[in-house]
């Protein structure tokens, strides 16, 4: 019964792993945006870093953007960006 029991607990301990790293949308407006170093915070705060092969669709300070986005290393990482109509 002991085994049994270690094995379900450990199942379930991989099903929950892989929704930890699992992207999340977040919408905001520009507070500032960094080519060079590839970063872009919202007016949230957060400041969100950009792929180096991020393609820059046009941001602007005060423009209203949604991102997908997860946490790699410790870093909050922008995985895609799209402009919003105001």
């Amino acid at each position: 019964m002991r085994i049994l029991a270690m094995g379900i607990a450990s199942a379930a301990t991989f099903v929950a792993v892989p929704c930890a790293f699992a992207a999340q949308d977040t919408t905001g407006e520009v507070r500032t945006f960094d080519a060079r170093s590839h970063l872009l915070v919202l007016d949230n705060g957060v400041a969100y870093a950009l792929p180096p092969a991020f393609r820059d669709p046009g941001l602007k300070v005060g423009q209203w953007v949604r991102l997908s986005w997860a946490v790699e290393n410790g870093v909050v990482v922008a995985k895609r960006v799209i402009l919003m109509s105001p």
